[in-house]
């Protein structure tokens, strides 16, 4: 993967817009503050998404952009950018088209064929302040790229227990465990060690409260004794329970029996008044119903007669009053000369017979009516005795069925006196209270026990994960022989006469022998012999992580010797890598050994100003 072309704004250091072309071996060159570890900083961020510590996005701008063209191994490009606001969610783009974070990162993964998160860039000033062995070690832990299981970690540890085995397996993965991961149990581990001591302390303090420990054993065989006195007490409770709702079932009865007596009592006293009191005779009653209709219709009908008659009478009084006249009755304009006095005799008659009718008829009335008064005043009569009768057959039925339902008073229920064991149930409580504390003053030291035993687990893989501990000792072990095969092999390869050792010394050890053939540490190393180590520790990074480019940072740290001797090796051995980024300050030791080098500058300040060629 080679690094085309980066574009940078508003980028830590870096505010206006910034365009680098890289070559094989970039040179960026101006003094402090200009932004040389901004470029490096945007380099990484544009390929890992990670963040450079601190603010991100230049104070004098509102947002932070890095756009890079990258070309893979097929020769083909890809045009990605990465772009952060203030107070906002970070977008990214892909051939300029937003897509996500994660899909931006799955897609230079496709592209470029290696994996993000095995892209590391090593920087000088890293490598050298991780000179010393512990430091070392746990900086080229943090390259290997190798997946462990959980296997592989307990299998580091020697004489593994079964207790530390089971923390193990709560705290790891079954598999895919990297560097990481032993950093995060570490913590995880000195954590749960820190929660342990705290509830040894707690349970130590509580022991110091609670009685002498009863062991299971006799709690059991006290708590069944206290239990079976309580039941006793229990069943004597239930049982003078019992008896009071016998006894409060009893009075009830007694009451209801009484009551239903006095009942009796009391309707056969009423029944008493009745005695005189017959059953009235239903033909009675009929006869008294047949005659008042009788009567009733007897005054209808003779009602009825009597307004025909009336009628009748009123028209022949009419008749007699024309015969008086002297006109026919059949026109008034017609004279009638006949005599009348034979018809008005037959109508005057007639007349009198019906007033006399008439008469007949009122007196008639008159007595069927006055018949049913007498009726109505004999009905009335009846319906008073039938009603006392009634009411005597209401109270005969009343009694009987009283009589036939009688309840029976139960007999009484034998006397059951209250027991009086509140004291002695109180005492046994109290005492199985203190039984119970004495059990959980068993149980409390049954798990301190437990977690001491437990502590020393967490002590032993505390000890075992940790920096200089067996595990990253074990990890690193595997690797040191490669390590020191591939420096050897690269050395031999460039025909440089000088050899690596790896050893493990409470930390990685690396040693390297001088043109004498002496084995020396980096400290004790020639400027270019510290120049070739560095050389070879940042190619064995590189290949660890699988990515050609390397960003040498604070150049400032090598002396000048070392710094121009490193400048040779990068001349001739930069064909190991697509990119080499250089950030140096602007000095006229290193600008001597830059223009000694033949390497292009590229001034930060200048925007790529060919530099060399002006010299």
């Amino acid at each position: 993967m080679k690094i085309k072309k980066i574009t940078i704004s508003g980028f830590m250091g870096i505010k206006d817009e910034l365009t680098v072309k890289p070559e094989k071996i970039t040179l960026l060159s101006s003094s402090n503050g200009t932004g040389k570890t901004s470029v490096l900083s945007a380099i990484r961020y544009a390929l890992t998404g990670i963040k450079p510590a601190g603010e991100m996005i230049n104070r004098g701008s509102q947002s932070a952009d890095v756009r890079m063209v990258i070309e893979n191994a097929s020769g083909e490009t890809a045009d990605f950018r990465r772009h952060s606001e203030r107070d906002k969610t970070d977008s990214c783009y892909y051939e300029d088209n937003k897509i996500t974070g994660k899909a931006l990162n799955e897609m230079l993964e496709r592209f470029t064929g290696l994996p993000l998160d095995k892209v590391k860039t090593v920087s000088s000033q890293d490598l050298v302040a991780a000179m010393k062995p512990k430091e070392f070690g746990k900086f080229i832990l943090s390259y290997i790229p190798k997946k462990m299981t959980r296997d592989d970690i307990k299998n580091f540890i020697p004489g593994i227990t079964d207790g530390m085995s089971a923390v193990l397996d709560d705290d790891l993965p079954e598999d895919d465990i990297d560097i990481d991961s032993l950093d995060e149990l570490e913590v995880l581990l000195k954590g749960e060690r820190k929660d342990l001591k705290a509830r040894i302390k707690e349970s130590e303090a509580l022991l110091k409260t609670l009685p002498p420990a009863v062991d299971p054993e006799s709690y059991s065989r006290q708590k069944e004794e206290y239990n079976s006195r309580l039941d006793e007490f229990n069943k004597e409770d239930t049982a003078y329970s019992l008896y009071l709702q016998k006894v409060d079932s009893y009075n009830r009865m007694a009451a209801a029996v009484g009551k239903q007596q006095d009942r009796i009592k009391e309707l056969k006293a009423e029944l008493e008044k009745y005695a005189d009191v017959t059953a009235p005779d239903i033909e009675v009653k009929a006869r008294i119903r047949k005659e008042y209709d009788q009567a009733g219709e007897t005054i209808a009908n003779n009602r009825a007669a009597y307004r025909s008659m009336k009628e009748g009478k009123e028209q022949l009084e009419k008749t007699l009053e024309a015969l008086d006249k002297p006109v026919c009755p059949i026109s008034p304009l017609i004279t009638c000369h006949e005599n009348k006095g034979p018809a008005k005799k037959e109508i005057e008659k007639s007349v009198q017979d019906m007033s006399e009718s008439m008469k007949k008829l009122e007196d008639e009335i008159f007595k069927a009516d006055k018949r049913r008064k007498e009726l109505y005043a004999e009905a009335e009569k009846y319906a008073a005795e039938e009603k006392k009768y009634n009411g005597k057959v209401r109270i005969e039925r009343e009694i009987k069925g009283l009589e036939t339902s009688e309840l029976k008073l139960p007999e009484k229920p034998a006397e059951v006196k209250k027991p009086d064991h509140k004291d002695a149930v109180a005492d046994i409580r109290k005492q199985m209270s203190i039984l119970e504390e004495k059990k959980k003053s068993f149980d409390t030291r049954a798990k301190l026990e437990k977690d001491k035993e437990l502590l020393v687990s967490y002590e032993a893989l505390v000890k075992a994960v940790q920096d200089g501990g067996v595990v990253r000792k074990g990890v690193l072990s595997g690797y040191l022989g490669t390590f020191e095969d591939f420096c050897n092999d690269k050395c031999e390869s460039r025909d440089v006469p000088f050899k690596f050792m790896f050893g493990y010394d409470n930390g990685v050890v690396v040693k390297m022998t001088n043109r004498a053939g002496d084995l020396l540490d980096y400290a004790s190393l020639s400027g270019g012999e510290k120049a070739f180590f560095l050389y070879m520790m940042i190619s064995l990074l590189n290949d660890l992580c699988g990515a050609k480019i390397i960003l040498l940072d604070e150049m400032s740290v090598m002396d000048a010797e070392t710094f121009r001797e490193f400048l040779s090796i990068l001349t001739v051995c930069g064909e190991d890598y697509d990119n080499v980024f250089i950030a140096s300050v602007s000095h006229p030791d290193t600008d001597e050994a830059v223009k000694a080098s033949g390497i292009r500058i590229t001034e930060i300040n200048r925007q790529e100003k060919d530099i060399y060629e002006e010299q």
